[in-house]
């Protein structure tokens, strides 16, 4: 049987993670973002790092930005999904 860790302890562990993002792959990703919702942990601070569609990592070489119109748009070139974020 797994032992249940605590809410602080889910917390360490995913800010572990997303520290060394560059050598994730999707399953990985894809696994961490399960155990965050598993614990109702909110990624809202590294929802901007990863592809929501194919779970890549956004890097220099793997992500086009643009700023438009009061929009930052980030799109995937793995898969072409695109996001779109309100700039204040």
């Amino acid at each position: 049987m797994k032992d249940k860790i605590s809410k602080q302890e889910a917390v360490r562990k995913i800010d572990d993670f997303f520290s060394n993002l560059d050598r994730k792959t999707g399953k990985e990703i894809k696994k961490i973002k399960r155990f965050s919702m598993h614990y109702h942990i909110s990624l809202n601070k590294y929802k901007s790092l990863y592809c929501k569609k194919c779970f890549s990592v956004f890097n220099a070489g793997n992500s086009e930005i643009r700023i438009k119109k009061g929009f930052k748009i980030v799109k995937c070139k793995k898969c072409g999904n695109i996001q779109r974020k309100r700039i204040k």
